[in-house]
């Protein structure tokens, strides 16, 4: 859950930044530039989906390993 959140927040983060930019550029540019929604939904799907693996694959070999290996190696 922690790396999916700390993902989802950089996602959230990045996406702020982007829309910002994009408010910046369509004052300056003849044309408007806008952030289709669906880009969003999948821009922070991304972030979830890898935010789990990020915390899932891990856990899952740190699972597998010996205690007493794991507390001696570095």
């Amino acid at each position: 859950m922690e790396s999916a959140f700390l993902c989802v927040l950089g996602g959230l983060i990045g996406l702020t930044l982007v829309w910002l930019l994009s408010l910046v550029l369509s004052s300056i540019l003849p044309f408007p530039i806008y952030i289709a929604p669906n880009i969003v939904i999948l821009g922070l799907s991304i972030c979830i989906g890898l935010g789990v693996l990020a915390g899932i694959i891990p856990a899952s070999i740190a699972a597998k390993l010996d205690p007493v290996v794991a507390i001696r190696t570095k």
